[in-house]
């Protein structure tokens, strides 16, 4: 979005810690005319938080930006932007508030979601579901992130398989799809599934698979997107899960962009975002219903156009929608 920006005759500047998943995306963008990087120490220590706070809102002042853009709120970020004189436009996903925790940590998510909300210039959300709990808000979901590698010679398997793609933290679920997969061989259907990412579950879920003797269950590891296109465009379909929260409705997954990318039938459940972004080339299953159940029943067969054509989620066309966002919203104050 900042490199878009940048096109429109927009100065941007990004304020970021130095860790090395930042560091890998930032190194595409470096020499981009008018978009500059301010790094900082990652820490967990409290008392340098302290110090960080003091530096980056003295960087601000030295900035002097006509906007600052805050994704989700953020303790840290709050204190930072509180009473300046700056413009604070507050994008929105994944509302921690709708996250299942206990009680007093619930009570700190909402008081960070009213403080972000009071002090918003904007408010921005990824989701339409999410919308409804913002007042004024406008809708930009997040856009195509992933680079073309058609370049990329992908061999025809011999075999049908079928891909999920993400990393393993107890807020996702995959756990849904393992589920699944084992009723599926006590049937006797044992599709052969790709499941792409880490993360901190991964281990668990090896065991599992082993524990049950489940062998065409097939785990990758995390992949860099040039690693993983080739195993995404050459499935059979695309697994996507999803239990029908509150949390999952407002939540803009970009494992939506991947699969849109390498342009294969998807199979999902009809929750959230996903619903909102793509119309074609998919099945949406009720939610609840078990995928690899459908998967053995052909669902496949009910998708019959398997071409994507969606523009509207280039960043090129969701940045200029950002700005005249911004220009409208300032001719009418």
């Amino acid at each position: 979005m900042a490199n878009e920006l940048t096109k429109m005759n927009n100065q941007v500047t990004i304020l970021c810690d130095d860790r090395k998943e930042n560091i890998l995306y930032i190194n595409d963008y470096k020499n981009v005319k008018n978009l500059n990087f301010c790094y900082f120490k990652f820490s967990n220590n409290y008392i340098y938080h302290l110090y960080l706070i003091v530096k980056l809102r003295l960087s601000l002042n030295k900035i002097k930006p006509d906007y600052i853009i805050q994704l989700n709120p953020e303790l840290r970020s709050l204190i930072i932007f509180s009473k300046t004189k700056y413009k604070v436009v507050a994008e929105w996903d994944e509302p921690a508030i709708f996250r299942n925790v206990n009680t007093l940590k619930l009570l700190y998510f909402k008081v960070l979601y009213h403080w972000l909300i009071n002090i918003a210039y904007i408010n921005i959300s990824a989701t339409k579901e999410f919308l409804k709990y913002l007042p004024d808000a406008y809708y930009i979901p997040h856009g195509q992130y992933l680079k073309n590698h058609t370049n990329l010679n992908v061999k025809k398997s011999e075999y049908s398989y079928f891909v999920y793609l993400g990393n393993f933290y107890s807020s996702w679920d995959h756990d849904i799809l393992f589920n699944d997969l084992l009723k599926a061989k006590k049937r006797k259907y044992e599709p052969i599934v790709y499941f792409i990412g880490s993360g901190p579950e991964i281990n668990k879920w090896k065991e599992f698979v082993e524990l049950h003797n489940l062998k065409k269950i097939i785990f990758t590891g995390y992949l860099q997107h040039v690693d993983f296109w080739p195993i995404l465009e050459g499935a059979t379909a695309l697994l996507f899960p999803m239990r029908d929260t509150k949390l999952n409705r407002c939540r803009c997954s970009s494992k939506i962009y991947a699969y849109i990318k390498t342009n294969r039938p998807i199979i999902a459940h009809s929750v959230g975002e996903i619903k909102e972004l793509v119309k074609t080339n998919i099945y949406l299953a009720e939610p609840g219903s078990d995928l690899i159940e459908l998967l053995e029943k052909n669902a496949l067969k009910y998708i019959t156009n398997i071409q994507y054509k969606y523009d509207n989620l280039e960043y090129k066309y969701l940045a200029k929608k950002f700005d005249n966002i911004l220009l409208e919203y300032q001719v009418s104050k």
